[in-house]
């Protein structure tokens, strides 16, 4: 798994580096084709739009492979969802960007190093993105059902029915997700556009 980051190298310092990647379409109709990926490094000085990814990793045991610059890569199931759920998306995704800043790829997780200067930019990371796609996972239909109601509600006027009544517990499941007990959520969520 070294040998990807070292084909791809960051620089550390005052270096404003970070590696992004791009989400390939899936050329085939076969929708359990591999997810494959391809690295990008740019600065954030010049950096083209970028989407980053507000997630929970999830549990460390439980990993899928994607096809990362054509090699093997493992990631956590819950990253191999939104992958799935993103390209499938494809050109209805609605997304100024193909560029995708995801933590647990795009920084090398076994150097310490790198680690330590990517994270010191997250603020920045984050901040300059273009969007932040907050991904909760794959939860119940309630937590569907609440998203679909929200944005309803959103286009609703102020003579609507009272809607917290309508979805209660749907709006209670989204809230608990584990998605908002994570420390980072504050600066993802909130820096994001």
């Amino acid at each position: 798994m070294a040998a990807i980051y070292e084909a791809h190298p960051l620089h550390f310092g005052a270096s404003t580096k970070i590696r992004v990647v791009e989400l390939l379409p899936n050329d085939s109709s076969d929708l359990s084709a591999p997810i494959s990926c391809k690295f990008h490094v740019l600065s954030l000085d010049e950096a083209p739009p970028y989407t980053a990814l507000s997630y929970v990793w999830g549990d460390a045991t439980v990993t899928k492979t994607i096809l990362l610059d054509g090699e093997p890569f493992s990631v956590r199931v819950n990253l191999w969802n939104f992958l799935m759920q993103k390209r499938a998306e494809g050109d209805r995704a609605n997304t100024d960007s193909s560029f995708l800043w995801i933590d647990a790829i795009c920084i090398d997780q076994t150097s310490i190093a790198e680690r330590n200067h990517q994270v010191s930019m997250m603020g920045r990371i984050y901040s300059e993105a273009t969007s932040v796609i907050a991904w909760l996972g794959i939860g119940p239909e309630s937590i569907t059902s609440a998203m679909k109601q929200i944005k309803l509600w959103s286009r609703m006027d102020e003579g609507a029915p009272n809607w917290i009544s309508l979805a209660f517990d749907s709006i209670r499941q989204l809230s608990t997700s584990e998605y908002w007990t994570r420390v980072w959520i504050v600066q993802e969520f909130v820096l994001g556009k």
